[in-house]
């Protein structure tokens, strides 16, 4: 469980938007390139205030200068 203000410095992903939900999340990282980094991730539980079901794909694309 992680609520809305679980912490001063939380330690979840803020940008693929954790906060007030359980689950679990399975994802891969992959370098493809020089100074490139790949991530897909894939959630899938429920929200903590309504109980509401979560299904949730995140990518991020990263390059180091």
């Amino acid at each position: 469980y992680a609520g809305v203000n679980v912490g001063l410095a939380s330690t979840y992903d803020p940008f693929s938007q954790r906060a007030n939900k359980k689950g679990v999340e399975f994802g891969a990282t992959w370098s493809p390139l020089k100074n490139t980094l790949t991530k897909i991730s894939y959630f899938h539980g429920k929200t903590l205030d309504t109980d509401q079901t979560d299904k949730t794909f995140f990518g991020r694309l990263s390059w180091f200068f």
